[in-house]
């Protein structure tokens, strides 16, 4: 299918997502929270989004996807006002979007996920986000998120 971005901010526990450019003006911002698991899963632990009308979307990784371990929104500590999200577009590729400062726009890059000594792991090409300054790292998947060479770890909201 096609593949399309828009921006989107959150306020409090919120996600205002702006699908004015999807839609040609038809829809505008649009509100969503995180959706609960049900079952055995922990409270909290999102599974997607609801809507206000009351529609989700649910965290998608494709059978026996190896972006699983990734997928998701996440916080950055070296960028307290921002975050990330990281979603599933194939077997194992991701698209790596994020918000450094609200006041900035935001980027995306590509991720591929890899196994290594049978442990996944996600190559993200920082080089187009930092004007060549960071490249190639790879992320690796930690109980609170996913955690990066130099000790940076992206702590999962949802």
């Amino acid at each position: 299918g096609e593949v399309w971005w828009t921006e989107a901010e959150v306020v409090g526990n919120v996600l205002c997502i702006d699908f004015s450019k999807k839609t040609n003006g038809k829809l505008g911002k649009l509100e969503a929270k995180p959706l609960e698991s049900r079952g055995n899963a922990p409270v909290n632990e999102g599974t997607g989004l609801l809507f206000t009308d009351g529609s989700t979307w649910k965290r998608y990784a494709p059978k026996g996807s190896r972006t699983s371990d990734f997928a998701g929104t996440f916080s950055d500590p070296k960028h307290p006002e921002g975050w990330r999200m990281i979603a599933a577009i194939g077997f194992n590729e991701t698209i790596v979007v994020g918000v450094d400062d609200p006041t900035r726009p935001g980027w995306w890059t590509k991720g591929t996920v890899v196994k290594d000594f049978n442990k996944a792991k996600l190559l993200i090409d920082f080089s187009k986000k930092t004007g060549g300054k960071v490249g190639l790292l790879t992320a690796e998947p930690i109980e609170k998120g996913i955690k990066f060479p130099d000790g940076n770890v992206w702590s999962r909201i949802s």
